[in-house]
């Protein structure tokens, strides 16, 4: 059998939290450090371990946890690198039911650190973030997509600068 594309799984995963109180938060993998893909949020134990049935036979998962009121899915590096060969081939997205009509939406993904190289941690944050975006754009939502660079490093230099002049020699 085939796997789902990215967007019918993700769709999976939404279509869990049906009702407002049981709607789940997604976060896709936040650093290239982090062990895991997709995190669902839920204050429902009961949704994260339905959650869990949709999701313990499939291939292409290669670990699912439940901590506190998070479930966390690591996919198989093979299916994501297939998803990525798929939409850039112009592979296209599945028709999906459109219940976020009208919804506003701004999916932050990337981020690069401006004190580090792009590394390939980056392009797997951009497919997770892309795919999201796009799931929610064929549902109905006005999506904007947003890179945040973190700079961090400049306001750090600027204070540093600032208490060099003005710190009258002292040690911050």
């Amino acid at each position: 059998m085939q796997n789902p594309d990215i967007e019918t799984v993700l769709t999976e995963v939404i279509d869990l939290g049906s009702s407002p109180e049981e709607r789940l938060r997604l976060e896709y993998r936040s650093s290239p450090a982090a062990s895991w893909d997709l995190k669902a949020i839920s204050g429902k134990p009961d949704v994260l371990h339905r959650l869990k049935e949709v999701f313990q036979d499939r291939t292409f998962v290669e670990q699912f946890g439940i901590k506190g009121t998070s479930a966390f899915i690591r996919f198989d590096d093979a299916y994501v690198a297939g998803q990525m060969e798929r939409l850039l081939n112009g592979g296209s997205t599945p028709a999906i039911p459109s219940p976020f009509r009208g919804t506003r939406a701004i999916v932050q993904f990337i981020d690069p650190n401006t004190t580090k190289a792009l590394h390939l941690g980056h392009m797997y944050e951009a497919i997770l973030g892309n795919a999201f975006a796009a799931l929610l754009t064929s549902r109905g939502a006005d999506v904007k997509r947003y890179c945040f660079v973190s700079d961090i490093s400049r306001s750090v230099c600027e204070a540093m600068a600032g208490f060099d002049m003005f710190g009258d020699g002292k040690r911050p």
